[in-house]
């Protein structure tokens, strides 16, 4: 099992990398490596994501889009859809606490990694800037020293490894508890 983990990791990481320039924010990049590489599908998810790179809407001041991205993943992997909860109110109480955990772990990966999981506190330790990628000066300041090839090895590639990791990690807890 474990060397199973270790090559989805992998390939979640490979994908990070390479998702940022086809995709073109971290939130996206980084929900699709880990959707492809745990063969999820998610395309509503894809398209809701648009939204939460960049900080939020490309403000920088919200979470990074990759934290969004890795907990959206998580989210599809282990929620319960609307139609389930119209039927069993009570099933979300049965999964919310452990998709939160699970985020926070993530969260807690980010911590250690980068001090923070807020996108401009990401910015200012990886390239001693914040970045207000709004303005299209700073924009493309951003895009000559981050975009996308420093943020997809440094973040995205990492989260989308750090959320199929946890991802698998719960999953083979709740088949050992089976």
């Amino acid at each position: 099992m474990r060397s199973g983990k270790n090559k989805t990791c992998r390939k979640a990481m490979m994908l990070g990398r390479r998702y940022p320039a086809r995709y073109g924010g971290c939130a996206q990049a980084t929900f699709a490596a880990v959707a492809d590489a745990l063969n999820l599908k998610g395309e509503d998810v894809f398209k809701a994501l648009i939204g939460l790179s960049g900080g939020v809407g490309n403000m920088g001041r919200g979470a990074c889009g990759a934290m969004a991205g890795a907990a959206a993943a998580i989210s599809l992997k282990f929620g319960v859809g609307r139609n389930a909860l119209k039927r069993n109110p009570e099933a979300i109480l049965n999964v919310k606490d452990r998709i939160y955990e699970l985020v926070e772990e993530v969260g807690e990966r980010f911590l250690e990694e980068f001090g923070s999981y807020l996108c401009r506190d990401i910015q200012l330790a990886l390239f001693g800037k914040a970045f207000n990628l709004r303005d299209p000066k700073a924009y493309m300041e951003f895009k000559q020293i981050a975009w996308p090839e420093a943020c997809s090895r440094k973040v995205v590639a990492k989260a989308a490894g750090w959320a199929v990791d946890v991802i698998l990690e719960a999953e083979k807890l709740k088949a050992s508890e089976a």
